[in-house]
Formats: structure tokens, sequence, C-alpha cells
């Protein structure tokens, strides 16, 4: 069987790590994998080093003639067996290259965003499947007015073992220049405004002046940084609050921090968190899209957009050492049930029941 995986992010973030675990999956299930990606993004550099069959293109929009066209000489080149789109800006020239044709059409929803009724019935009713990665993205699908039936439950994965050895937290937080008798708080995401990264910021506010232990840092780059930093500018102890922008490898910040924070105001499944979690790192996140899924029993869910609530259970795994202990226990356990090759399974039987082939076997 082969599948085109259809991407255009041109960035590295959650939903292209994940197109990259589809890939490995299913190369080692045996499956043909062909994948289209922006032209020179991370995605397609990493794709290309591993060794995947790599098309790429420049969708800036999702009503874009040269890109369906580019889309039709794609698929009479390849002949997929099933088209697998992971971004919303991309459903749209993919449902305009098939239209009219047998083949099978899936597509990933990662955010919990509300879905327009036209989307819901034009858009993303126009598919085979969508595969929602939790219930609070399934929700809003539902809400928005697709039908149930083409709807399917499947969560993003990890590698929970990706980066190991992993540095000790010594050796981690002298190259990352933290202090070495600090707490480090921390936090993993694109400097965006659902992210809540100006949350943590007031939360930290609130705790310095008490807390001189406490070291904060979030690793990630977005539009929102320069708001940030003048927020962080106005801290009691504003050197005690570092951007750490853009990490090529997290995993060793990860390495450096004692909690993790994933202060988020919508998300639909939180990778990052899952990072931390295998990292064996307490975290606390907030009750929102798909996080009490994976952390509810594993780590401290809070209302999301509360400061002075975020505060208070931060202080409360400060002062309590061996509760962090436990969480971090409980993490690494709950981090081993979102291997992506576990998480792939459930994908590669929506394939196959859906694929001609299996049809003709039948």
């Amino acid at each position: 069987m082969k599948i085109l995986h259809v991407d255009s992010g041109r960035e590295w973030r959650g939903g292209q790590r994940q197109v990259l675990f589809h890939l490995r999956a299913q190369r080692e299930a045996g499956l043909e994998t062909v994948l289209l990606a922006y032209e020179d993004s991370p995605l397609a550099l990493k794709a290309r080093e591993e060794g995947f069959s790599l098309f790429q293109w420049r969708l800036r929009r999702e009503f874009s003639l040269p890109s369906v066209l580019l889309l039709k000489r794609i698929l009479r080149s390849c002949s997929p067996h099933i088209v697998h789109v992971h971004d919303s800006r991309s459903v749209t020239p993919v449902l305009l290259a098939t239209g009219g044709s047998p083949l099978p059409t899936v597509a990933t929803r990662r955010v919990d965003f509300p879905v327009s009724p036209l989307s819901a019935r034009l858009k993303y009713g126009s598919l085979s499947r969508v595969v929602a990665i939790s219930q609070a993205v399934e929700r809003e699908l539902l809400k928005g007015g697709l039908k149930r039936s083409k709807l399917v439950l499947i969560p993003s994965g990890i590698d929970p073992d990706e980066g190991l050895p992993f540095p000790s937290p010594e050796e981690a937080r002298r190259e990352l220049e933290i202090p070495s008798g600090a707490i480090h708080v921390g936090a993993v995401g694109s400097l965006v405004d659902h992210k809540g990264h100006i949350v943590m910021v007031q939360a930290a506010s609130l705790l310095m002046k008490h807390h001189k232990e406490l070291f904060f840092s979030i690793a990630g780059e977005g539009p929102l940084r320069e708001k940030l930093s003048e927020a962080i500018s106005t801290l009691d102890s504003p050197e005690r609050f570092r951007l750490m922008g853009f990490l090529p490898k997290p995993h060793r910040y990860l390495s450096s921090l004692d909690i993790y924070l994933q202060p988020s105001l919508l998300e639909g499944l939180g990778t990052s968190l899952l990072d931390a979690l295998a990292h064996a790192i307490p975290s606390i996140a907030s009750r929102t899209g798909g996080i009490p899924e994976i952390l509810e029993g594993a780590g401290v869910l809070v209302p999301p957009g509360e400061p002075l609530t975020l505060a208070q259970a931060l202080e409360n795994l400060v002062d309590n050492p061996q509760e962090r202990l436990s969480l971090g226990r409980q993490a690494r356990e709950r981090a081993e049930l979102y291997h992506y090759t576990q998480t792939n399974r459930p994908l590669l039987r929506l394939y196959d029941e859906l694929s001609p082939l299996t049809s003709r076997r039948k």
C-alpha cells in the first residue's frame, strides 16, 4: 500500500513532527510512503535525510490553481492508494485535485478551534475520514456539524526514547547557563497567544519575591516574543526569566528542568507535554483541549488563564520534593502509552479499511 502524506507547514512544529513519526512507523510496517512538504522546510529536509520519497511545494493559500495542478501531476506520478493531509490549509487543494476520483482522502485535525458549519460540511465533510487527535478536537468537529461516521479518534505520539541517553541535569544546566542551585521551571512551545505563556509570566511575578530559588524559561520562538519580553522586563527579578529561543535539541533543555508548565488557553493534545513526561518531569498544565486526556492522574491540572491558581499549584510542587519525585515516576509511565508505533496502529487499520487494495482482497 502506498500513502501520500501532504503538509504545507513552513516551520518545525508538533504537526510536522507527527508527520515524520507517521513516515517512520509506516515504513517499519512495510508501507510505501511519499511526502509532499513545503519547499526546504525542516520537515522536507529531515524526510530527505531519512531517505523518504519527497515532493515539494510552496502552498501559501487554500485556493491555489498552481498547487492543485502540481498535486494532480504528483498523483499521476506516484499513484497512491490513500492521501493523508496533515494541515487545514492543504485540505482544499487536495480535494480539488482528487475531485471526481475514488481515491480515499484522510485529514488530521490537531487543534480544538471551533469549526464552522460551512467547513464541516464542504471541507471536512468531503473527506473519506477525519482524524481527531483528542476528544476536544472531536467535540469541535461534531459541534460544527461533521457526521460522527466520518470521525476517527487517534492521539498523537512521541518517541519516549528520543534523545537517549539524556544528559544529566547538571550537564544540561551548564550547557544552557542555568543557575546550578535553582529550581528550573520551563515550557516548550511556539510563542503564540493560545499557548498561554503570558499567564506563566504573570504566575512567576506572584512567586519570585518569596521564592528566590525559582528560575523560569520558555523554549520556543514566535510572534509574541516582544510582548513576552516586555512583560518579563517588569518582573522583580527579570534576570530569572529567560526566553531561550528555538532550541534544535529540546531534549537537552528538558533535561535541565525540575518542573514543566503547559499554561495553554487552547490545545489539541500537547506533544511537548508528552516529551516532558518522557523525561519524568513533574508537570502542571491547563485543563483544556486534549491535555486532561494525557495528564489526568500523572500530573497537576489547573484552569486555563488563571495566574493565581497556576502560581499556587507551582508553589505546592516547589515546597514538596517528594510529590515531584512521585509525579515524575507516573509521568514516565504515562509517556510510554503514547509511543508513536502504538498510536500509528489504529491509523494503519484505518488505511486498511479505506484502501482499494483491501476491498479487492475481500
